[in-house]
């Protein structure tokens, strides 16, 4: 029996149940161990991807297990009053009560599964993240990589993960879709070879563990697995089998023969403004006429810009106001260069300013779409 806050465990269990639907599930439970003599109360799950232990410090008078479905927990917890203390114990029929105040309580309903025991395997090697370095590659790096079961995934498996490599100039961060891209160099430490880790385990870790957490990841013996650990959470993810593609020829730089400047928050509302009014398939056409430039979606949307030609070659572009959006979204620049080689081809954007050193350390690519 353990007692604990309805507004803890609401949260913990809501983060556990996000992440565990994102480790595509084996087993659609999740095991809860709460132990007497550490004063903890663990919730594990266990999926083809990633399998997870997080552990809490509560107030446990006597040892407690049970296993529980997915939607079950999710369901039950959810439904809780506010502002109560919660006591969870066994129940007959093998059932579980959350119980509160004076004789009210729900009933969760367990299932017969066995204990998810996890433990770290033996590593090779381990890195630390630097302090929120992983949520940032989640925030930036993520929405670059492929949907499971896309046609980019099922050419390149490799392309739903975040890809991590060393290099003399330093930890080349980079994912793709093959319509957008994007790639950094880092300052941090890595391992000697090169790893995808899933998209997916990025987004549940991040579920698990505070951006001010430091995350340690080891590579275990075999190198197919990555144990992710924080001062709460175990975790081991399968790591994608395969060579991540080659995305170097997607990106050009500011010596590109075209090249458009223009100031990156209002070309973010002009581009959130095209997305809202395009529907399904919109295309944000891009051009300059005599002196003034312009972004258009077709038949409906014509807004001057701020933005200008550097270039001797005035060409216009279009693009998905979708992958214009996260590329925009990335850089954090006042002012953003939009650099291509010709007509239709991908653009490279990067921070305009003049003044900001890691210029070069952050590139993002969009390709073009056909002009209406």
């Amino acid at each position: 029996m353990f007692k604990i806050n309805v507004e803890i465990l609401q949260n913990e269990v809501s983060k556990i149940v996000s992440a565990a639907k994102r480790s595509r599930l084996t087993q659609s439970y999740i095991f809860v161990s709460a132990s007497k003599e550490k004063g903890t109360v663990s919730f594990s799950f266990s999926g083809e991807l990633l399998s997870v232990v997080k552990t809490i410090e509560t107030e446990v008078s006597k040892d407690l297990s049970f296993a529980t479905s997915v939607l079950e927990f999710q369901l039950k917890v959810s439904s809780l009053p506010d502002e109560v203390e919660i006591s969870v114990f066994s129940s007959p029929k093998d059932n579980v009560q959350l119980k509160w105040g004076s004789g009210s309580g729900i009933t969760l309903l367990t299932v017969k599964e066995n204990e998810i025991a996890l433990t770290s395997p033996d590593t090779s090697q381990s890195i630390s993240f630097p302090e929120g370095k992983w949520n940032y590659f989640r925030l930036n790096f993520a929405t670059f990589c492929a949907l499971p079961n896309s046609k980019a995934a099922i050419k390149e498996p490799t392309c739903t993960g975040i890809n991590f490599s060393k290099t003399e100039n330093g930890i080349i961060v980079q994912a793709t879709n093959s319509v957008k891209a994007i790639k950094s160099i880092e300052e941090m430490d890595w391992f000697d070879t090169s790893i995808t880790i899933p998209c997916d385990t990025f987004y549940s870790i991040t579920e698990l563990i505070s951006s001010n957490e430091i995350v340690t990841v080891s590579l275990d013996k075999t190198g197919s697995n990555i144990i992710i650990e924080s001062s709460k959470v175990l975790a081991i993810s399968r790591l994608i089998d395969g060579k991540f593609p080659d995305t170097e020829k997607l990106f050009c730089d500011e010596t590109a023969p075209i090249i458009w400047r223009a100031d990156r928050m209002e070309l973010l509302e002009t581009t959130r403004r095209v997305k809202k009014l395009g529907g399904q398939t919109p295309v944000m056409k891009v051009f300059k006429k005599d002196t003034k430039h312009f972004a258009v979606l077709k038949d409906i949307l014509i807004e001057k810009i701020g933005a200008v030609v550097e270039s001797e070659v005035k060409e216009g572009f279009s693009v998905n106001p979708n992958n214009l959006e996260a590329a925009l979204t990335v850089l954090r620049s006042e002012e953003v260069l939009l650099a291509f080689t010709q007509k239709t081809a991908p653009i490279t954007l990067l921070s305009g300013d003049e003044d900001d050193d890691n210029r070069s350390n952050l590139k993002v690519m969009i390709g073009q779409v056909k002009q209406n």
